[in-house]
């Protein structure tokens, strides 16, 4: 019988002994992870802060805890050790791996608040989060874009880069910075949404970035006429296109003259209609004159300017071609 009665106290021993040895594991972890985090705090170096780092991510689960909050504090140093641990861990993961996309889905969850250096460090990492599969992982990451537009000229620059990215398609959120104080940032939205693409899918039309050819910076410049040039417009259609937005009224008094006698320029009808919507009248007048020289067939923009023109001159030198070309349309029948 005492035999018998020792059977269950042996197991109830085993599991105290399991149970007590699960909380010294727990304990340890506790331990390295205080330790860990106290030596981040203190360490000297970058490697030092990321192997630190790498420490509270192999101890941590994927949830709000000790490594995300790194991205948290406004120490910029430990937000980037964060970044490069984290990219270090998972850089031969596959984009299939769970515990991958488990942990890129908790950084950019909304547990995490990140400050203004650990915004910037995500930013840095936004390529790896957006490596696994999973298909919840490019709207979570798509705010870190929108917050980067909002930033200051570095995190800019690393979300204009990333706005490429095909699971984010957010090239359409960098047109407003064309007009952006930074030429640095300018430069780098005209990169990205300048030239033709081999779909078509352009997000500005080819139109709108005629006036950065006045940009103030010389390489916002030149990058807008390569732009213009993939986009199929000959040299000398960007020199007009440049005449078109010029900000004085007399060079794009001289274009209209232009268009009556450059070759290369096959349909004036589309330049002139543009310029009949000029904020100058004489431009204006002008427009309507050399469309009648030219024998165009008048369309609704000539009748706009006859009509409804805020300039009385315009609407009665507008009126005059409009029934000059009736004539002549009459004669030639």
């Amino acid at each position: 019988m005492a035999q018998g009665w020792l059977k269950p106290v042996a197991l109830g021993t085993v599991a105290l002994g399991l149970a007590a040895a699960g909380v010294a594991f727990v304990k340890r972890d506790a331990l390295a992870a205080a330790y860990a985090r106290h030596a981040l705090a203190d360490a000297a170096t970058d490697e030092e802060r990321t192997r630190h780092a790498r420490t509270l991510l192999d101890l941590g689960s994927p949830e709000a805890g000790r490594f995300t909050a790194l991205f948290e504090a406004d120490r910029p140093e430990d937000a980037r050790a964060a970044a490069t641990a984290f990219a270090e861990k998972f850089a031969d993961a596959t984009p299939g791996d769970p515990a991958f996309a488990a942990w890129c889905r908790a950084i950019v969850g909304d547990a995490v608040k990140p400050s203004a250096c650990g915004q910037l460090a995500l930013l840095e990492l936004l390529p790896t989060m957006l490596k696994p599969t999973d298909p919840a992982l490019p709207a979570l990451c798509r705010p870190l874009i929108a917050a980067g537009l909002r930033g200051p000229t570095e995190a800019k620059l690393l979300a204009i880069r990333h706005a490429r990215h095909p699971k984010l398609n957010a090239r359409g959120d960098l047109v407003p910075l064309l007009a952006d104080p930074d030429a640095a940032v300018r430069r780098a939205v005209l990169l990205a949404v300048g030239p033709a693409t081999d779909d078509g899918a352009e997000v500005v039309g080819t139109e709108e970035l005629f006036p950065t050819l006045h940009d103030p910076d010389a390489g916002v410049r030149d990058l807008a006429a390569v732009a213009l040039e993939s986009r199929g417009l000959s040299l000398v259609q960007v020199s007009l296109a440049r005449q078109l937005t010029h900000p004085n009224p007399a060079e794009r008094l001289a274009l209209l003259t232009d268009l009556g006698t450059e070759e290369s320029v096959k349909d004036v009808g589309p330049w002139l209609e543009r310029l009949s919507r000029d904020a100058d009248p004489a431009v204006r007048l002008g427009t309507a004159r050399v469309a009648f020289e030219l024998r165009l067939q008048f369309t609704g923009w000539l009748d706009r300017l006859a009509r409804t023109d805020p300039d009385a001159t315009v609407r009665r030198w507008a009126s005059y071609y409009q029934q000059q070309a009736t004539l002549v349309r009459q004669a030639g029948e």
